[in-house]
């Protein structure tokens, strides 16, 4: 079996893939374990060539075709293709940080962990090279301690890159067929499915945020409803284990984000389970909880006539 399996989605990432790639073959070590599933998602830009001749180069690279054009199909199938015992997700605009991958490999050598969390390092360079701590290195946390993080969202982002988890794990969680937020609908079920997480001190993994990317929101809201839906799939999954308050977080900070824009707020009413657990938070639980940052419960009060809108209906 090999050691790692390393999945890229591509869908018409001709403009970025060749960097991508020529920075994954100069970061992976000499003779590594590793095999990298590329999977074109039914591009129709140059991607499939740029990949077929980097695969022509390097013996590690598999490239797929597939017309799911889904990101969401698409990385369940790579975990389904895969042969690693542990599996990682790189953007095709992204990259690992130099020595990244040496340490990765070093690091589920000796650890073995079902789930290996870090924080990513976000940068608007797509060039830039950065390399990884000198110290950085991994502690076993318990499953409590991985939600907290992930609730917090700046320690953990709810993202499958940047992490590392075993094929057996990613094998009984399956990733939703959503064309975005795939990766936030799923984590909560992967971190309660880990017998084993280690948290990194630092980050491996270096995340470009365009201009115009999902996460910038540069375009408005095109996948709100996906968003909505893997916060459900996030609640339905956590609702045992977290207080109803600290599952409000993501209502809030989505809440929020769109009544302050026009066309985010027009988008309101055609969403009203935004709404329902906006009004349905425990206001007082929520204002007083230490877990929850000031700026959240500031955020939350300036959504007061929303919560009475929502709770008349």
């Amino acid at each position: 079996m090999t050691a790692l399996s390393i999945i890229i989605a591509a869908h018409d990432a001709a403009a970025y893939l060749g960097r991508t790639l020529e920075r994954l073959a100069a970061e992976l070590p000499a003779g590594a374990d590793v095999e990298v599933l590329l999977i074109d998602d039914a591009s129709t830009d140059a991607t499939g060539a740029i990949a077929a001749e980097q695969a022509g180069r390097h013996g590690w690279l598999r490239v797929l075709r597939v017309e799911f054009r889904n990101v969401g199909k698409v990385r369940q199938f790579g975990v389904q293709q895969a042969r690693g015992r542990h599996i990682t997700f790189l953007d095709s605009d992204d990259a690992f940080m130099d020595g990244a991958l040496a340490w990765l490999l070093a690091t589920l050598a000796a650890q073995q962990p079902d789930a290996l969390l870090a924080p990513l390092r976000e940068v608007s360079d797509a060039d830039r090279a950065e390399p990884i701590a000198a110290d950085l290195a991994v502690r076993p946390i318990s499953t409590a301690a991985a939600i907290d993080a992930f609730l917090d969202h700046r320690r953990i982002q709810g993202h499958l890159i940047g992490k590392c988890f075993s094929r057996a794990l990613l094998a009984s969680c399956e990733i939703p067929g959503l064309s975005a937020y795939e990766d936030l609908a799923v984590l909560p079920e992967l971190l309660l499915g880990a017998q084993r997480i280690v948290l990194a001190s630092d980050a491996f993994y270096l995340y470009l945020k365009r201009p115009g990317s999902l996460s910038s929101r540069a375009r408005g809201w095109p996948r709100l409803a996906e968003q909505v839906a893997a916060l459900e799939r996030v609640e339905r999954a956590l609702a045992p284990w977290v207080p109803a308050h600290r599952l409000g977080v993501f209502w809030v900070e989505l809440a929020h984000a769109l009544s302050a824009t026009p066309d985010g707020a027009a988008l309101l009413p055609d969403h009203p389970a935004i709404g329902r657990r906006v009004a349905a938070l425990p206001l007082w639980r929520f204002l007083l909880s230490p877990s929850v940052r000031t700026s959240l419960k500031r955020k939350l009060l300036k959504l007061g006539a929303l919560r009475r809108a929502a709770g008349a209906r």
